[in-house]
């Protein structure tokens, strides 16, 4: 009879001991569980702005594709001007060309003076072609005053009046 006893008082603690480890078992799974409901949670969530993030990239991408396209439309058409407006200048005859040398064709609005020289001799030429220099001794030896502030077109004119 003792020994039944125990048997029996050692199988008490064993069952005790199983259902012990029955229970931590079981809160430990439903941490785990816990634990993976909030991580498929936070997936779900990341899963959404996710989508959302890339169904505004792809309204952005249709919006970048249609402006790329106007402007690709509008540099054609500008292109297409350019090209129509050279042909059109290609048609227009060109003015003549002066002879290669130092002679040039004399503009047909050109006034000619007599210019002093360094070697102190004079010789006829187109206003429009001296230099501010030569344009300003002429000026100097006419007597025009203010002529060192005025621009060549200027100096040209008041030259041509005197």
């Amino acid at each position: 009879m003792a020994s039944q006893k125990k048997l029996e008082t050692t199988a008490k603690k064993a069952l005790k001991k199983a259902k012990e480890a029955v229970a931590e078992a079981q809160e430990k799974a439903e941490k785990a569980s816990k634990k993976s409901r909030s991580k498929a949670a936070d997936l779900r969530t990341d899963l959404k702005k996710t989508t959302a993030k890339a169904k505004l990239e792809k309204a952005q991408l249709a919006d970048a594709k249609q402006a790329i396209e106007k402007k690709t439309a509008a540099a054609k058409k500008s292109a297409a001007k350019k090209v129509a407006a050279t042909e059109k200048l290609a048609k227009v005859p060109s003015a003549p060309v002066a002879p290669a040398g130092n002679s040039a064709l004399p503009l047909p609005h050109a006034v000619t003076v007599d210019v002093p020289t360094k070697r102190g001799t004079a010789k006829s030429a187109d206003l429009s072609s001296l230099t501010m220099i030569q344009l300003r001794s002429l000026a100097r030896e006419k007597k025009i005053v203010g002529y060192s502030r005025l621009s060549k077109a200027t100096l040209v004119e008041k030259l041509q009046q005197a």
